[in-house]
């Protein structure tokens, strides 16, 4: 019997009398722009040493834009949004953003497909042939004929549905730069060949066994086996382009040019049609846009972008003070608070100057949240006579925290009263005003991807909250670059403030009182001992998976990825240490070891609790943020991935940080972060705003040296922070790529059954001027008291080119940052229980 391919295939070489025509009159209008582009590159070159010397007239057109209706079947990949950005550079019109499981191939075909003049199969992980992989894309594929364009999943799924066969690569290139030839037409036309591509691929089109229907038109050379390896194919008599690289990574050349061709090839088929310019009208077509994109930023906006901000419901005074060293404040202040956050920039760089303290005050209250229970619990302080308020069935614990926000947001645009040291009315620029003026402190847990990714909750709680934050109404602020301290107080009528001694409550006012007499620069505390440890710290403690159990989930995510299920793996796994029973531990003296021994720009101590026999402790020294949202509306996303040891002597320690600034493999896993975290700003930014401004740049900190990017994006005016916080979360060099396949794999087959909880989260503030800045939660001890356990995270990046062994030996590096303090201390402890022993 006649198999369905060989059927479908019959079915289009009898319709090649129908399309030959068309098929010329492309080639024709492609032989055009390649000649056209020809002759602009040999006037160029034969007019550079007159253009280096002239200066131009005017600044360059801007890229031409197409009348075109394109609609993107997302197949769940983390960078389809950066294809998205792309095509709105090259169309009048935003393209329409679909999941390819949203509707079914009778639905589409008949709501969707009249709408438009092309369709982009966008990457995604799997294979072409499973239809829970590619949805309707195989349907579109092969039972319509307007333009498409498939990228690396796509571009196979087009060879799969006409016959061609789909295979395992000769190697698995994932984050890899590579170049391309090509023959010059098509989607090629005026780009040189050959040229830097990037490629996330584990499966290829086989070229020994391509159909009649398929064409090659790209190809690169293995290295290994001097194979060459198709990178572009096209359809004979349909209008149909596949590219198995990705042109929208921040690495790819030419990836504007490649949709800008793809977006004339488009058009000239429309025109061949016969097809009616005009299509729906851009009112018609931005109701179809709004009714079914995934973009968030078309959803029912958060903010009104027209409010008055004179009418915010708060406001803030800040009274500038003396320096005092914030150890030492805390230590006086806070130690005995209820709900306390110390966000600490024990390593002051750039952005992160500030440290802020805070608890929570008889006007303010905390937060806590059960992702599985969907509950949230409300507790104040106990001063007030409110009780605690325990709901159910809650819907979204971020959009509760959007709501807390708003209500306690201060005017942006005249900013808050500020007083000096002696009293006086004084105004701050607006760059040495502290970020955080009071509003929301605490951290998101990375169970919290439950409600971030739509995924089913963990079957497991940890001790912890899947999410805590507490209101502060008052906040201390230290300002390491110009050594000051602020106290910032936030007033609003929902915190029942009582008028006291002028614009002060009296509470309020005697908090004040009690800090400030107390601020001077030689207030502080006597230096902890850094005495030499007796043991490995990593030895005290007891994995969840040991190395056996790591390096076989190593083997079997290297398996995922050469099957094409991800490209990227962040396994982690967490260490645990019992405290013998009648051993009592001070948080804050195991939070002063660990940052002694490991300072980092964005350290936060936590307690969360009412009192120290039950309360709750987060010890953190991370290197690494997550989000930061600044007053203009800056989003700063600031990845790390690739991570080395520091050398024993200034030679060593250079040789290595030049090796890791040039390991291919932590090139790779760092780009495909990069590339994921621009998807994640795309969904959340104004067009055309995000931009890499440092791509892998080295920064060295006491123990290890790490490779970071910086990312950023001007946040949609209708969204807030905390929508930015839940349309990034979790953090990607937390999770892998893609990053929605890549966590549900990792719940499901790799880690062990406990979740990771607090961390892999993020800890930080949501300003009450609408101000953020989260870190990302590594370098991080717990202790619940409840079970006497301290428990540190660890992990790593598995890609294609990992080494089981050197990876597991990189869990234990980044372990000892943390639990080389965290080791300081118990020993210490044990020194102590001796000590009173013998005694």
């Amino acid at each position: 019997m006649e198999s369905y391919e060989a059927i479908n295939h019959r079915m289009y070489c009898a319709q090649g009398v129908k399309y030959e025509l068309e098929r010329e009159y492309r080639r024709d209008r492609e032989r055009e722009r390649a000649a056209a582009a020809a002759a602009a590159v040999a006037q160029a070159s034969s007019d550079l040493d007159a253009a280096a010397k002239v200066e131009p007239a005017e600044p360059p057109a801007p890229p031409k834009r197409f009348p075109l209706r394109v609609v993107i079947v997302d197949n769940f990949d983390s960078y389809t949004f950066n294809l998205y950005q792309l095509l709105c550079k090259s169309l009048e019109n935003p393209p329409l953003v679909i999941r390819n499981n949203e509707f079914d191939w009778p639905t589409f075909k008949s709501t969707i497909l009249p709408q438009v003049d092309a369709v982009i199969v966008s990457p995604g992980p799997g294979h072409p042939e499973n239809p829970k992989d590619f949805g309707i894309c195989r349907d579109i594929i092969k039972y319509q004929q307007l333009p498409v364009l498939g990228v690396c999943l796509g571009h196979q799924g087009i060879a799969a549905a006409f016959a061609c066969k789909v295979v395992r690569a000769p190697e698995v290139m994932h984050g890899r730069v590579c170049a391309v030839q090509h023959n010059g037409t098509g989607l090629y036309a005026g780009i040189p060949s050959p040229f830097n591509v990037v490629r996330y691929h584990s499966l290829i089109v086989d070229e020994d066994r391509l159909s009649p229907a398929i064409e090659a038109d790209a190809w690169t050379t293995d290295e290994s086996t001097g194979r060459r390896i198709i990178m572009g194919l096209h359809h004979h008599y349909s209008p149909q382009y596949g590219v198995q690289f990705h042109p929208e990574s921040i690495c790819s050349e030419h990836g504007q040019t490649i949709i800008t061709n793809f977006c004339q090839l488009a058009l000239d088929d429309r025109n061949c049609r016969g097809a009616a310019l005009a299509g729906p009208s851009d009112a018609a077509w931005a109701g179809l846009v709004n009714q079914h994109t995934v973009v968030p930023s078309f959803y029912a906006p958060t903010v009104d972008p027209t409010r008055d901000e004179r009418a915010a419901p708060a406001r803030c005074r800040v009274y500038e003070m003396d320096w005092a060293d914030p150890e030492a404040v805390y230590a006086k202040f806070y130690a005995d608070e209820k709900y306390t956050v110390w966000l600490d920039s024990a390593r002051v760089e750039g952005a992160t100057r500030w440290s802020y303290i805070g608890a929570m005050s008889m006007h303010g209250f905390a937060l806590s949240y059960s992702a599985k229970m969907k509950s949230l619990r409300t507790t104040y302080h106990p001063a007030s006579d409110r009780a605690i308020d325990v709901q159910r069935g809650v819907d979204s614990f971020f959009d509760h925290l959007n709501e807390v926000q708003q209500k306690f947001r201060i005017n942006l645009k005249h900013g808050p009263t500020v007083y000096s040291r002696f009293g006086k009315q004084i105004k701050l620029r607006r760059d040495a005003l502290p970020p955080f003026l009071g509003g929301l402190a605490g951290y998101v847990g990375y169970e919290m991807k439950a409600e971030s990714l739509s995924l089913p909750p963990h079957a497991k709680e940890t001790g912890f909250p899947d999410a805590s934050f507490v209101l502060l109404d008052r906040v201390l602020c230290f300002d390491h670059k110009t050594l000051t301290v602020y106290a910032a107080i936030l007033d609003t009528p929902l915190l029942d403030n009582v008028p006291g001694l002028g614009p002060l409550s009296k509470s309020q006012f005697d908090w004040l009182r009690d800090v400030s007499t107390s601020m001077n620069t030689t207030f502080k505390l006597p230096p902890r001992a850094l005495v030499p440890l007796a043991v490995e710290p990593h030895t005290l403690f007891t994995p969840d998976l040991d190395r056996d159990a790591y390096l076989a989930a190593i083997a079997q995510s290297r398996e995922l990825i050469d099957q094409g299920e991800t490209y990227e793996v962040c396994m982690t796994t967490t260490f645990r240490h019992r405290v013998p029973v009648g051993t009592r531990v001070d948080p804050f003296e195991l939070y002063r070891s660990i940052r002694q021994r490991n300072p980092a720009p964005y350290g936060a101590l936590l307690k969360i609790g009412d009192d120290v026999g039950t309360a709750r402790w987060i010890a953190c020294s991370s290197p690494e943020r997550f989000l930061c949202l600044d007053r203009d509306g800056t989003v700063t996303m600031k990845p790390i991935k690739g991570t080395a040891r520091r050398g024993a002597t200034p030679d060593e320690d250079a040789a290595i940080r030049d090796a890791l600034q040039n390991n291919v493999k932590d090139r790779a896993e760092n780009l495909m972060i990069v590339d994921l975290i621009r998807n994640d700003l795309n969904l959340i930014s104004k067009p055309d705003t995000v931009r890499v401004p440092h791509l892998m740049h080295v920064e060295s900190y006491e123990t290890v040296h790490q490779l970071v990017s910086t990312i950023q994006g001007d946040l949609d005016p209708r969204l807030t922070a905390v929508d930015a916080l839940r349309h990034s979360f979790p953090p990607g060099s937390m999770t892998g790529a893609p990053k929605l396949r890549t966590v549900q794999l990792l719940e499901d087959q790799l880690e062990a059954p406990a979740p990771r909880g607090v961390y892999s989260g993020s800890i930080g503030f949501l300003s009450a001027c609408g101000t953020a800045h989260f870190n990302v939660v590594i370098r991080t001890a717990t202790y619940d008291p409840a079970i006497r356990e301290i428990a540190v995270g660890a992990g790593g990046a598995i890609v294609a080119l990992s080494d089981p062994a050197d990876e597991w030996d990189e869990v234990l590096l980044k372990l000892n940052s943390a639990a080389a303090g965290v080791a300081a201390y118990l020993a210490e402890l044990e020194g102590d229980a001796g000590a009173a022993a013998k005694a």
